[in-house]
């Protein structure tokens, strides 16, 4: 009951002070990311310890930036000094091709003068000191996010200790595996999702470039960093990519390609990229990731919905952990929805058996599961095929190593006994000699004894 109230104590405690945690959590997920490059430097170079291989991984970081920025910099500022420049009149265009292709109404004029007013009050003086406030506490941030991923990584070990301590002994190895199991998902969770951030900040780029919008970079990297909301996020990338391109080429034809071609890479991305980069990582079902991430962002609003999906897949591993599946019952493979899978699965197997039917995706699923099942149900018999094998294999090695033995023993107790009979015949041979022996000295004593005899006579 103490342990209990003290445990409740303590989560009211973490409570009062959460706005404390995101630089902390920040710098988790930051030593995540480095911890395999640390690990690599250290390996390969041997004078080399953990704090300096992240201060040097944070120079290369650094470098690479300053690269980037003077790359692409000049175009990202001319972008933003066209958006400053021309705010007014792009808010006024969407408005106006909102109102002029779909029912909606506005007026214009008001919209924009609120929006407008809205702009000015930023550059007042109280709304300057505040962001001035912002950037501070940013900077703060930043450097407790830096100082606190150092520490995460060179004292990693310690501090697993530290809280391993608290569990009992008969369980730390089951804790200790589920730490490891948590520790590859979440590894392999967050460096994925940065390789898709910048892949699809690429490919974005590439596809409104190809359009001919304008701010094409800009609205590029917001659809690449909106990776990091699960489901939501890329909707609201390709939401905006598609307004902004829409107005730009004035709902024509042709801008209808920007939200097809948006799509079809996320979709390649969803069944291409993800199964490689990422893998079955976080194995949470759709709905599941929908409702942590609105959890998240109703509890911790854009921190919550960043750590979302680590965070259930962690809550995941631990309730499987704890109630592991009965012996007997499996989950069956995950079926991903969408077009692009339907595709797949319409063009997989054997091609003899691709006839013209008139079965949708729900038929094709059921199919798939019963292949599966059928496909699954070989693997088991031929597994225990193996196994049987196996254990006869390992029944004849063992029955003629015992064959082998019980010779060996014959050959051994034959080799004893013609010993023994050997030794016996010697003693007998010798006693024999030795009574010839005798009986000739007793032959030679009598002839003398006789030959005196016959001399005094």
């Amino acid at each position: 009951m103490i342990k209990w109230f003290f445990l409740l104590l303590f989560l009211i405690f973490v409570y009062h002070v959460r706005e404390v945690f995101p630089p902390f959590i920040v710098g988790g997920i930051i030593a995540y990311l480095l911890f395999p490059l640390v690990d690599w430097l250290c390996r390969r170079v041997s004078w080399i310890k953990p704090p300096m291989a992240v201060g040097i991984i944070y120079l290369g970081t650094l470098f690479t930036l300053i690269g980037l920025l003077v790359f692409f910099g000049p175009q990202l500022a001319t972008e933003f000094k066209d958006i400053f420049d021309q705010r007014e009149e792009m808010i006024g265009s969407v408005l106006n091709q909102i109102s002029t292709q779909t029912p909606l109404t506005f007026d214009v004029p008001k919209v924009t003068s609120d929006v407008m007013t809205s702009l000015e009050n930023a550059g007042r003086p109280a709304e300057i000191m505040h962001f001035g406030g912002v950037i501070s506490k940013s900077l703060l941030a930043i450097l407790v996010c830096m100082v606190s991923s150092i520490y995460f990584i060179t004292d990693s070990s310690r501090v697993g200790k530290f809280f391993l301590r608290f569990v009992p002994e008969e369980r730390r190895a089951a804790v200790v595996d589920l730490s490891s199991r948590m520790n590859v998902m979440l590894s392999k969770y967050v460096s994925g999702q940065l390789i898709l951030i910048v892949i699809m900040s690429f490919v974005s780029y590439g596809i409104l470039f190809f359009f001919g919008i304008k701010f094409a970079l800009l609205i590029g990297i917001f659809c690449g960093v909106m990776e990091i909301i699960p489901v939501l996020g890329p909707l609201l990338g390709i939401g905006l990519a598609t307004i902004v391109g829409c107005t730009q080429l004035h709902f024509d034809i042709i801008s209808l390609g920007i939200p097809a071609a948006l799509f079809l890479a996320r979709q390649i991305e969803d069944y291409v990229v993800v199964p490689k980069v990422i893998g079955h990582a976080v194995e949470l079902h759709p709905l599941a990731v929908i409702f942590a991430v609105l959890v998240g962002e109703h509890m911790a609003g854009a921190l919550g919905m960043l750590i979302a999906i680590p965070v259930a897949a962690s809550v995941k591993l631990i309730l499987d952990s704890s109630y592991p599946t009965p012996q007997g019952e499996h989950e069956e493979p995950k079926q991903h929805g969408g077009f692009l899978a339907w595709l797949v699965a319409k063009f997989k197997g054997n091609p003899l058996d691709r006839r013209p039917t008139m079965a949708g995706p729900l038929d094709d699923q059921a199919e798939a599961k019963a292949e599966w099942a059928h496909t699954k149900n070989e693997v088991t018999n031929e597994k225990m095929a193996e196994q049987i094998s196996g254990l006869q294999d390992l029944e004849a090695q063992e029955i003629k190593e015992a064959a082998l033995i019980k010779l060996e023993e014959k050959k051994l107790k034959s080799a004893e006994e013609k010993a023994q009979k050997a030794a016996i015949s010697d003693e007998k041979a010798k006693a024999a000699i030795a009574e010839e022996r005798e009986k000739e000295k007793a032959a030679i004593a009598e002839d003398k004894e006789f030959t005196n005899t016959q001399r005094e006579v």
